[in-house]
């Protein structure tokens, strides 16, 4: 197979950079003619994603051409310089033999991918469709409505592109599939066992990705070949040719959807407990605990979602009809702070705020119920535990138990007033060691009330940590 390399300068506002195109030539001179060009990751050289090129030039059953991009500033793409590598990756291919025939296919990795959507999303024109490998589209697009095929790739070792946030993007794919079933073939969402984030490319990977990728269960070379398998057939069945591997590719994409459904259920269902529509089923499950009673079939407990500024007047009420109770609660849920829909941090809530009822006050209306011991925020937290655990799929729970980091819950620290618990967080800190949680509660000395607040730990933020950050190398930020 030849290879040809072309240097070109790309203008900028402020300066010239030179992007270097690698272009390698089709194995095979027979079928329908493709082009397809790869943008690299941050800090990664664009040469070093060649033996992928590679495998999928020999696993693709067409006449397909590749064109690597490298030389961007600081080996990291941009909205400056990837509108001017792009075009350049092109011209070199079409210098080089590729017919104007081809079908036209944009591929980029990691924070590439981000850029790549937003370039695609404007420049679309000749372009048969985009693939994200380890990105994905980020909240601000709309699946449906994105102008070309996207194919969303990743693997559920991803240490930067999280399997929580692929979750969300399969979700709309399934809510998409229910009204339109092609959808899995111009938009699947695809995610490979034992795959992490830097085996899309090859060599040592930059720091980054080293310090926060999640060790691989497969080797280079076998994450090579799912890789080109999963992009030949988006492509096959994105273009329509060659037409007699069409249904093939499809049957095989409705197979990788099958897959995935099976893979992100757990993930979907642990997510549900903490935020379902304006309820945190969670905070029924909190307080059934603090409750204490042994059979709840007399206790119905209602909650509503609030934001922080109710949660500071909102309190817990009860209301008695005939021997049985309803409690009514109120919950916020803290997210991290990520605006740009950065997959490298936690999708989870860091902490689920619960203004419940205390046990004392359930007493009071059913004095003759049958009670534990006293409970307090810790047991609701180790019951987080135990749940996702629970939930969690085999694999996964399977690895965090053979190598993943422990999670602690320790006593609770109660405060002595409802202004510092609402000031307080939940205190969460990853070490080398493991996971420690301590939750704020506040509990009235005074029982005229009958308030017992806690700062909860999210059952999503547990599986997060099973699935993701207890894998990683160093404890994440």
């Amino acid at each position: 197979m030849g290879v040809v390399h072309f240097v070109f300068l790309v203008s900028t506002l402020s300066s010239v950079f030179t992007v270097n195109v690698t272009v390698l030539e089709p194995r095979y001179t027979d079928g329908p003619e493709f082009g397809l060009v790869i943008i690299p990751g941050a800090e990664i050289k664009g040469y070093t994603y060649r033996p992928l090129a590679e495998k999928l030039q020999v696993q693709a059953p067409f006449k397909l051409w590749v064109g690597l991009v490298g030389g961007f500033f600081s080996n990291t793409p941009n909205p400056l310089e990837l509108p001017g590598g792009i075009e350049s990756a092109l011209g070199a291919m079409r210098k080089a033999g590729m017919t104007a025939a081809s079908k036209i296919y944009l591929a980029a990795h990691s924070l590439g991918g981000t850029f790549l959507s937003a370039y695609a999303n404007t420049n679309h024109k000749n372009i048969s469709g985009i693939l994200l490998y380890g990105s994905y589209l980020t909240r601000s697009y709309n699946m449906s409505a994105y102008p070309v095929p996207v194919l969303t790739l990743s693997g559920d070792m991803d240490g930067l592109n999280r399997i929580t946030r692929i979750q969300e993007t399969f979700q709309n794919l399934q809510d998409l599939y229910a009204k339109d079933q092609a959808v899995i073939y111009r938009s699947p969402v695809i995610t490979l066992p034992g795959v992490n984030h830097g085996q899309f490319a090859s060599g040592v990977m930059p720091k980054m990705v080293l310090q926060n990728d999640i060790p691989a269960e497969v080797s280079n070379d076998y994450a090579y070949e799912m890789i080109a398998n999963a992009s030949k057939y988006f492509m096959i069945a994105t273009a329509k040719t060659p037409s007699d591997l069409v249904v093939v590719a499809e049957n095989q994409l409705k197979q990788y959807f099958q897959d995935n459904q099976q893979r992100m259920q757990p993930i979907y269902a642990v997510r549900s407990m903490d935020s379902l529509g304006q309820t945190s089923p969670w905070s029924v499950v909190g307080q059934q605990i603090i409750s204490r009673l042994i059979d709840t079939q007399k206790l119905h407990v209602y909650n509503q979602l609030v934001n922080e500024i109710s949660l500071q007047v909102d309190e817990p009420n009860i209301v008695a009809k005939d021997g049985e109770l309803s409690i009514t609660t109120y919950t916020e849920i803290t997210y991290p702070f990520n605006p740009l829909d950065v997959s490298f941090y936690q999708q989870s809530p860091s902490q689920i705020q619960a203004k419940m009822s205390s046990s004392e006050a359930v007493q009071r209306y059913l004095p003759n119920g049958n009670f534990s011991e006293p409970l307090s925020c810790k047991e609701v937290n180790q019951a987080a535990i135990y749940h996702a655990l629970s939930l969690a799929a085999a694999i996964p729970r399977t690895r965090f138990m053979k190598s993943g980091r422990n999670i602690t819950i320790t006593f609770d620290d109660i405060v002595s007033n409802e202004e510092v618990w609402l000031a307080e967080p939940l205190r969460i800190t990853q070490t080398h060691h493991g996971l420690q949680v301590t939750s704020i509660g506040y509990h009235p000395a005074t029982e005229s009330n009958g308030f017992y607040h806690c700062k909860l730990l999210s059952p999503f933020r547990v599986l997060e940590y099973i699935y993701v950050d207890s894998l990683k190398p160093h404890p994440s930020i």
